[in-house]
């Protein structure tokens, strides 16, 4: 698993706006009913939402720093009896309630590098969710096309830093394995202060991307039933040229 360290109190600065994703999850968690479980919550962006809506949400996150940034939010934002942030690794946590929604959002899940790893996590989902309970994966669609930018430096985002007033940029260069699924990606950011000197923080991490079909064999493996496949936030059909591979699971 990877340290996020050192984009804990930078990684807001990118992603906090970031609402694509939200919508569906509402949805979802209507559909499912009961608390829900966010793992790899990171610094809270989906699971305060989440409780702004009057749902109960715990937010499983392996990071330290990333969970300090997510409750002091949620103290901030005065959620704390409505969500609650706990220390675990997806592949080995077990926690006294079960739910009725799992959400894993933007590629968490892909982090598992091993079927090991995978199947471990499915097992530790499997036993928290309730009977009938859902499990949402969002991860990206591997695409072959992109193998061409192996190697390069790529600008993700940037934003305008309301501290500094200077422009803030996110950028990554990967390196794809595609014969064992792996991609190794690091990312940079680079933050200019008030007097425009750049500082950077550095991360590296590693993703095992998954195909459609693979999905489904996966998960029958671990024990779910795949219900749904979507290819967009907007819950279109998956196509092969679809952005994201987002599945709906339901225990066996």
């Amino acid at each position: 698993m990877n340290d996020y360290t050192s984009f804990a109190e930078l990684y807001d600065l990118f992603y906090n706006d970031f609402q694509d994703d939200i919508e569906i999850y509402r949805g979802f968690a209507e559909r499912a009913g009961g608390s829900i479980l966010e793992v790899g919550s990171g610094t809270g962006r989906v699971a305060l939402a989440l409780a702004e809506e009057g749902h109960t949400v715990v937010g499983l996150e392996l990071s330290d720093a990333m969970r300090t940034v997510a409750q002091h939010e949620a103290d901030r934002a005065q959620l704390t009896d409505r969500v609650t942030f706990v220390a675990g690794d997806m592949r080995r946590f077990k926690l006294d309630q079960y739910f009725g929604l799992i959400v894993v959002p933007l590629n968490t899940f892909l982090h598992n590098l091993t079927l090991d790893d995978q199947l471990a996590t499915l097992a530790c989902f499997k036993k928290q969710l309730r009977p009938g309970g859902l499990l949402v994966l969002d991860c990206f669609n591997p695409d072959p096309a992109y193998a061409s930018d192996d190697s390069r430096l790529i600008l993700q985002r940037s934003v305008i830093d309301r501290a500094t007033g200077q422009t803030a940029l996110l950028l990554l260069s990967r390196s794809t394995d595609w014969g064992n699924q792996l991609q190794e990606i690091t990312y940079l950011i680079d933050r200019p202060d008030q007097n425009g000197l750049v500082q950077r923080a550095v991360l590296q991490t590693s993703f095992r991307f998954i195909f459609r079909n693979e999905m489904q064999l996966l998960l029958k493996l671990g024990g779910f039933d795949l219900k749904e496949v979507f290819g967009s936030y907007a819950l279109e059909p998956f196509e092969a040229n679809s952005d994201k591979l987002i599945v709906v699971a339901t225990p066996a």
